[in-house]
């Protein structure tokens, strides 16, 4: 998906098998990248799939489609495509998040957040795919529209309290380098006072050895 986005390019039914393949795995029975060959049914959709043999056909219709419509507005790009790669139910197995990865790299190629349909939100997204199918397309754009703002909604909180976290440290920063420089400068004259008191000792007890020898002369230096 990153790999999709960062070129910049269009859609290709290569780039939808390859990334079923993704989903499905290595499992042979599930037929991963592979268009179905056996008639299926939507559990809880009164929606038919095309029979086997119309499936590729379909699938090159709906990416051309896509193409074709890259400049038109990306919300209701990607919600007519995510419906009808799902209507046309390609593969065995995973049809739904296939649909949905579909949607999403439309999004992301326009720079929109991801649409991430969270399990609350199942019901309605179900019911509103279901009036898609009779061509009543709003709701199911009206889901994906709110699903993507709320996701962009918390991109906004993240990137706010990140920067407001960088300028409270920031100077906080220069405030604890100040009190640092305070702090390591008292502790600079309390270590000169003490040096200092030891060097009057020293220079006290050399004075006293001095006047007391006959033989020898000491002397003190201040280094």
């Amino acid at each position: 998906m990153r790999e999709l986005v960062g070129e910049d390019q269009v859609i290709r039914e290569r780039d939808i098998r390859d990334l079923h393949k993704l989903l499905i795995g290595d499992d042979p029975d599930l037929g991963p990248g592979t268009y179905r060959n056996v008639g299926v049914i939507i559990s809880g959709s009164e929606h038919r799939p095309p029979e086997p043999l119309a499936v590729p056909g379909m699938v090159a219709e709906l990416v051309e489609w896509v193409n074709r419509n890259r400049d038109q507005d990306p919300l209701i790009l990607a919600t007519l495509a995510h419906h009808q790669l799902a209507a046309i139910h390609p593969f065995k197995d995973d049809n739904g998040r296939i649909s949905r990865l579909l949607m999403n790299l439309i999004l992301m190629q326009h720079g929109y957040p991801i649409c991430n349909i969270r399990q609350e939100r199942r019901p309605a997204y179900y019911e509103a795919l279901s009036f898609a199918d009779v061509g009543i397309f709003d709701p199911l754009a009206r889901q994906i529209k709110e699903a993507c703002a709320e996701l962009f909604s918390e991109y906004v909180r993240i990137r706010t309290e990140t920067k407001r976290a960088q300028e409270w440290a920031a100077k906080w920063g220069v405030q604890e380098a100040r009190i640092a420089v305070r702090r390591e400068t008292r502790e600079l004259e309390l270590w000169q006072s003490k040096i200092k008191q030891i060097f009057l000792e020293f220079q006290n007890t050399v004075e006293i050895l001095d006047d007391k020898l006959d033989t020898f002369d000491v002397e003190f230096f201040d280094f």
